[in-house]
């Protein structure tokens, strides 16, 4: 049996909840996604009805394929050792969260995510953190790309390995941008730097993800 990594990450620039589409095609979407190696699961962060969803697929998934492992964009990189040690039990739910600095890195109520992190810990599940460091976005969001020193590559792609050829989903970075001005969010005031800032984000995650298995074989993150 294949391995197959479920991926947890953002459902960019929809406004409508992702999962509600499902109720009448279940079966068939969970037979589309046991053919894959990398299933991505986008969700709307506040819709508590995305997270349920997100667990029933997981738990459909787990019970065709044992061999899983879950990828968080909510975790960062550099706390990786954490979720081992929380899967391993040797760390509480409540350590993980503050070890990991959730509140302060990703901030959304943690029991949306809490059923998947139990589930994973109790059948023995990998967890595995995807994203780039605040410290890392904040640096190129307010000063640009040209801000990082070479410590920073260790938990990013190169520089060289960033793509910026899809223009629609530029176009969409970019509206992205005004409306986080216009809300005043965000530590960006350069449209160029915060498209930057989010396609870094988007690699990070994107480099990652294909090697998780043998990441974990190894036990190299």
């Amino acid at each position: 049996m294949k391995f197959l990594v479920v991926i947890f990450t953002t459902l960019l620039f929809l406004t409508t909840p992702f999962f509600s589409a499902l109720a009448n095609t279940e079966s068939a979407t969970i037979e589309v996604l046991e053919q894959g190696k990398i299933t991505y699961l986008g969700e709307i962060h506040d819709n508590p009805l995305d997270h349920e969803k997100e667990l029933e697929i997981l738990i459909d998934l787990y019970s065709e394929n044992q061999d899983l492992a879950l990828g968080f964009e909510m975790f960062q990189r550099p706390f990786q050792p954490y979720l081992d040690r929380f899967i391993a039990g040797e760390i509480s739910e409540t350590e993980l969260r503050e070890l990991t600095e959730y509140g302060d890195r990703w901030g959304y109520d943690w029991e949306f995510y809490a059923p998947l992190f139990r589930f994973a810990q109790a059948h023995h599940l990998p967890l595995i953190a995807l994203n780039t460091p605040s410290e890392i976005i904040n640096k190129v969001a307010t000063d640009s790309l040209d801000s990082l020193e070479p410590q920073d590559y260790r938990y990013i792609p190169n520089r060289s390995d960033l793509d910026f050829s899809n223009k629609d989903y530029l176009a969409e970075i970019e509206e992205s941008f005004r409306e986080h001005l216009e809300n005043n969010y965000g530590k960006s005031q350069n449209p160029e730097n915060f498209v930057v800032a989010q396609i870094l984000w988007d690699e990070t995650m994107a480099q990652r993800s294909p090697t998780i298995q043998t990441c974990i074989q190894s036990q190299k993150y």
